[in-house]
């Protein structure tokens, strides 16, 4: 039998850099997960979205979809110049219990992760985002595979984050 990775799990608003061969994962909602791998090296951030806009509050960049990113990135010692060597997979974003508001900040977390992705130069490589359920979203830094799991039905999209 194969060992298991040691697992981390990140937690509402909070991000995790590592190495292989340590499994990262998280649980969403209406909050958005990223998933960064630096394949030069190979270093992996999952960050946990809970709101679009961080306004005022720097305290906490991997709190928000606007800051978290940018943070993950410098967390896991990317220099400006290899950003175009990073992927990212994105996963949740549910409209979790079918009112605006959660529609709403699940749809702001999706574009403003984008944005910010999007001006780092940071390409994505697949997303499982939207609809009304939620997720267990994973990497395997052994394997450099990322999944989102449905909860509802376990449907399972996976990512192979480098060849």
């Amino acid at each position: 039998a194969r060992p298991s990775s040691p697992r981390h799990i990140v937690k509402i608003g909070e991000a995790w850099v590592t190495e292989p061969p340590t499994r990262i994962e998280t649980i969403l909602g209406s909050c958005l997960g990223i998933i960064l791998v630096w394949r030069e090296r190979p270093i992996y951030g999952l960050a946990h979205v809970l709101l679009p806009d961080s306004g005022d509050d720097r305290l906490r960049p991997s709190r928000y979809a606007d800051t978290a990113p940018q943070y993950l990135l410098d967390q896991m010692g990317v220099p400006p110049d290899q950003y175009r060597q990073v992927r990212a997979v994105l996963a949740g974003g549910a409209g979790m219990f079918d009112t605006e508001q959660t529609r709403d900040v699940g749809l702001s977390n999706q574009r403003a992760v984008r944005k910010a992705l999007r001006r780092a130069g940071v390409r994505v490589l697949g997303t499982d985002v939207g609809g009304s359920h939620a997720r267990r979203m994973a990497v395997d830094t052994r394997t450099g595979v990322a999944t989102s799991i449905r909860l509802d039905t376990s449907e399972v999209t996976k990512w192979k984050l480098f060849h």
